[in-house]
Formats: C-alpha cells, sequence, structure tokens
C-alpha cells in the first residue's frame, strides 16, 4: 500500500506499506504487524519521469511535418508511430504498420539502411543513414534514420526506437545546386 503522508515537520512523505493483519482465534482483527519505508525520493523520481513522458509524447505527436518517431520490434514490425507520419507520408498510422521494408523503393541506399537495421538488432548503435521510401501517393521520400536498440533485462534486443526526418527537399536542392555547380565550371574552361 502507498500513502502520501505528512511528517510531524510538516513536509509530505511517501509511505510504502506492508504487513499483515494479527487475527485472534475467532478470527477478529486485534492487530497489525508490518513496516513502513519512506519511499518519498523514489516515488518523487517517478512523478518526474512520468511527467518527462508525458512532455515527450506530447512533443513526438505534434511534431511538424518532417519527422516521425517510430518504434519496431525485433521482427521489423512498427509497434509505435507519431501521428505526423500521417502528414509527412499521407498514411494514417494504422496503414503504416507493417514491415518497414514494405514502403521501400528499389533505390540502392535501402541495401545500406536494411544492413543498419540488422545491425541494431543486434544490439550495436548505428550512426544515422538513409533510406527512400514511397508515400501513399507513390511518391518517392529519402529519410535520415536515427536509431537506438532498446535492450530488455537479459540483455536482449526487445525493440528499435528511432526518429525518421524527410530530407527529400534538401537533397533534390543539393543535386540542384551540384548540377549548377558543374555547368558554371564547364562553361568557364
Amino acid at each position: 500500500l502507498l500513502n502520501w503522508c505528512r511528517h510531524k515537520d510538516g513536509h509530505r512523505v511517501c509511505v510504502l506499506t506492508n504487513g499483515v493483519p494479527l487475527l485472534d482465534s475467532c478470527g477478529e482483527l486485534y492487530g497489525y504487524r508490518g513496516v513502513n519505508k519512506d519511499v518519498s525520493r523514489e516515488q518523487s523520481f517517478q512523478d518526474e519521469i512520468l511527467e518527462n513522458e508525458a512532455k515527450l509524447r506530447s512533443l513526438m505527436e505534434n511534431m511538424p511535418d518532417r519527422f516521425y518517431f517510430y518504434v519496431n520490434d525485433v521482427d521489423g514490425n512498427f509497434t509505435y508511430l507519431s501521428p505526423s507520419v500521417e502528414s509527412m507520408l499521407g498514411y494514417r498510422v494504422e496503414e503504416y504498420s507493417r514491415h518497414f521494408t514494405t514502403y521501400m523503393t528499389d533505390n540502392r541506399i535501402n541495401r545500406t539502411a536494411i544492413r543498419h537495421a540488422q545491425g541494431s538488432l543486434q544490439g550495436k548503435w548505428q550512426p544515422p543513414y538513409r533510406v527512400e521510401v514511397i508515400d501513399k501517393e507513390r511518391n518517392p521520400h529519402t529519410l535520415e534514420m536515427v536509431e537506438v536498440p532498446i535492450i530488455g533485462g537479459g540483455g536482449e534486443v526487445v525493440a528499435i526506437q528511432g526518429i525518421a526526418h524527410d530530407v527529400t527537399e534538401q537533397q533534390q536542392l543539393q543535386q540542384e545546386y551540384e548540377t549548377y555547380y558543374q555547368a558554371v565550371q564547364n562553361s568557364t574552361q
């Protein structure tokens, strides 16, 4: 039993109570034997974690159109997607929950992306990498992925958590700049 009590000096204390009732031969309660433990510090940490988790969830669910957060199970299926996946790629969360390779194009960068995902599943931290996926309208998008393995109590990978950043426009601008720069270089020779 967890109780918030007021200490004799006036501050609040969270007390964890463990005990058993003492019964006489007729089954009537005549006492109680137990232990009270001050868990105020632990409870404060837990409250802070819950508060931070709520803030993070709010951030994740209200991210701009260029990011979405996700969690994949060890089989590669999405188990969590932030709602921003819809504004970014056009898929509703429930439509985008299949295996992550379902949405990949045949672009060669995806072979490297799959190797990085496999590395994450082995518990190895991976550098950011790019993947090309299709949106609901079948248009390609280049995403920069940053992900980390989630390690369970037994030391095994239980999930992959990550953020996807749509860098399609950035990549197109870079390609246009390189084309322009090459044309300028060619014209001055």
